[in-house]
């Protein structure tokens, strides 16, 4: 696959993800479900020269991390 097609669609569902899980308090909770903090992460690790990559990453870190479940905060806790 083209690199540029690859970083533009896992850009896009970056920033698709975090609006859904702004959202949704049970999209986020089914997302935290499947790890995806995990996923997340590598991401970051893989991405740190892109400033759009990391910057949409971030923020859909914090979407998931706030709101009042703080018992689901444990599992964001390593990302």
């Amino acid at each position: 696959m083209n690199p540029l097609i690859h970083y533009y669609f896992g850009k896009k569902c970056l920033w698709t993800l975090a609006n859904l899980v702004g959202d949704k308090d049970a999209i986020r909770d089914a997302v935290l479900a499947k790890n995806i903090t995990e996923k997340i992460t590598t991401i970051i690790c893989l991405n740190q020269k892109s400033m759009e990559i990391l910057r949409t990453a971030i923020w859909l870190l914090s979407n998931i991390a706030r709101g009042p479940h703080f018992s689901l905060l444990s599992k964001v806790r390593h990302a």
